[in-house]
């Protein structure tokens, strides 16, 4: 199962990049395979961060580990 995950939103990603969209693993820029890999099989949460440039278009993917206090 992790595997048709980890592809389906790889793919998505990759969709992404495709139409402009920088993407970052931990502010590090990273594949779409990359973060696909870390966001499905590691045992820790990753939070994204959509940021949009000023007209409301879609420019970066950010996905961060989520760390406790």
């Amino acid at each position: 199962m992790k595997n048709t995950l980890e592809s389906r939103f790889a793919e998505k990603l990759r969709c992404a990049q495709k139409n402009g969209v920088s993407l970052y693993l931990d502010g590090v820029p990273a594949s779409p395979e990359t973060i696909a890999v870390n966001y499905v099989c590691e045992d820790c949460n990753y939070m994204a961060d959509y940021v949009l440039d000023s007209s409301g278009i879609l420019k970066e993917l950010r996905y961060d580990k989520v760390t406790e206090c």
